[in-house]
Formats: C-alpha cells, structure tokens, sequence
C-alpha cells in the first residue's frame, strides 16, 4: 500500500492502546532500513506520527513531540488526510479533526493547523502504525470494514471509491489500486 505525490486519506481504528499506540506514515526507504520488528509510526527522518497521548512525533524521537491533539484509546478510529504534494498531514478522531483543525481548511490546502507542513516529499510512503507493547490496529484504507466489522458511515472519495467512517475531505482519495494509478 505504498503511495506517492497525491492527497490521500486513511482510517485506523484502535483495538488495544498498549503503552505506545501510534498512527502516522513513513517513507518505503525507512521501514527498508529497520533491523527491528518494531514498528513506531515515525520511524526516522521521513516519519510523522500522532500518539495515543495526544502529542505529535517526528522522526519516532520522543525528545520531539509536541503536544498535538486529544489522547485516544480502545476503539477511537484515528483518520488520516496525508498531501505528499504539498508535505501536509492532518489526523482526527472519531471524525474530529484536531489542532483546531477543519475538513474545509484541510480541502483548501490551509495549513495553519496542519499537524505538520514543510515535510520531506518521500517517493513512497506507507501507512505505519504502532504494534509494540500489546497495541492494535484495524486498517480501513476504504473497503468499509475495520477487521470483519463493517463501517456504520459510507462515506467515499471524489471519485465516489471507498467506504470509510468518516467524512474524507475533498480532492484527498482512498488508498486503492484504482486511485493510485489515477493518481500517481
């Protein structure tokens, strides 16, 4: 599920916060380059992660996060709206957008509450979530379920493609081989 420059929007839902639950993208290169089987959303240089205790990371170092948003846990389903264009990311929660955030200043391209603007522009970026200390996650990249539980909202992209939770903000597409060949 690796994308490249284009808007793009994911969902996560949290099944087991454990004591690092974490939800972000990285760059293809980077998870090439761990030796470890743990996976921190934000590992490295090219990594940008929002945490169950409401901060923000970059670069999975603990020395740079930032207080970002609200804490979630069991059962919170994290979105993700990721413009590797522009080097943008937003998340939300349960459909929340956070920072102060709106779905209408994140369609505009408004980065004044952006998570994060100016970021390095990977050629391929993953979704990456945190899978250490008993954590867990149920991925939605817009086939409408989280496991086998299917989504209560259809909401799909402009290109009328996916079933996610929440509402998607306009131009940014679900992560299918349909909108990767439009949009790479």
């Amino acid at each position: 599920l690796a994308y490249g420059p284009g808007k793009w929007y994911w969902e996560a839902k949290c099944t087991a916060v454990g004591s690092h639950a974490g939800m972000g993208v990285t760059s293809v290169a980077q998870i090439t380059g761990l030796t470890s089987a743990f996976m921190e959303a934000g590992p490295g240089d090219d990594g940008w992660g929002y945490k169950y205790n409401g901060v923000k990371s970059w670069g999975g170092d603990s020395t740079v996060e930032r207080s970002y948003g609200d804490t979630y846990t069991n059962g919170d389903i994290i979105g993700c709206a990721h413009d590797n264009t522009n080097g943008v990311i937003w998340w939300s929660k349960n459909g929340v957008w956070q920072n102060s955030a709106t779905i209408a200043e994140i369609a505009a391209g408004t980065t004044t509450n952006a998570a994060y603007s100016g970021m390095v522009k990977p050629d391929l970026v993953v979704p990456a979530t945190q899978y250490y200390a008993a954590t867990g996650w149920q991925y939605n990249f817009g086939n409408g379920y989280f496991g086998t539980t299917a989504v209560a909202s259809t909401n799909a992209d402009d290109a009328g493609i996916g079933s996610f939770e929440y509402d998607v903000p306009t131009g940014y597409y679900a992560i299918c081989t349909n909108n990767l060949g439009d949009q790479s």
